[in-house]
């Protein structure tokens, strides 16, 4: 906000992944239940994409292990056009859209930058979450651009460096 990361009055903003969702919904890491990374994570678009397939189906079809793969994969499969990915991959952003959405209209930002899984993602996932922001933001939202994360996996490491630097 105005330049700067804002961390809250108690420096504990910014956790989008632990939003409740789904009231009463999976259990998220985190110990809660229904947060938005129990459904739109990399992780839980893999678990999501397992299920569909069946775990026999998925290895003697395309060699994949669960909890070994990931979006990546995922959205290899969807561009061969395998119903069970894209299902996977359009409810994962779905699901992050309707966060992403909510975070909007709530704080209108100048921009999203999406990390973690997502972040490593191909770009039809990126059309296809940027889709699912559109549809839920108030028509003045529409604006924000959601893209992944130049630094992908280091965001974190390197923000935190920054932030003692600062500090």
């Amino acid at each position: 906000m105005h330049g700067r990361i804002y961390h809250g009055a108690h420096g504990y903003s910014n956790h989008l992944g632990h939003t409740v969702l789904i009231y009463n919904g999976r259990l998220c890491p985190c110990g809660q239940r229904g947060c938005l990374e129990a459904y739109a994570s990399a992780t839980a678009m893999a678990a999501d994409f397992a299920v569909r397939m069946g775990h026999s189906r998925l290895l003697s079809e395309f060699g994949l292990l669960p909890g070994y793969f990931g979006t990546k994969e995922m959205a290899g499969l969807a561009e061969k056009g395998v119903p069970e990915a894209i299902a996977a991959l359009d409810q994962g952003a779905d699901y992050l859209g309707t966060g992403i959405g909510s975070l909007i209209n709530m704080l209108d930002p100048d921009i999203v930058v999406v990390g973690g899984g997502a972040a490593r993602s191909e770009e039809s996932y990126f059309a296809r979450l940027q889709a699912a922001v559109t549809d839920r933001v108030l028509p003045g939202g529409t604006r924000v651009p959601v893209v992944p994360a130049g630094l992908k996996n280091w965001a974190g490491l390197i923000g935190a460096a920054c932030l003692c630097w600062e500090e």
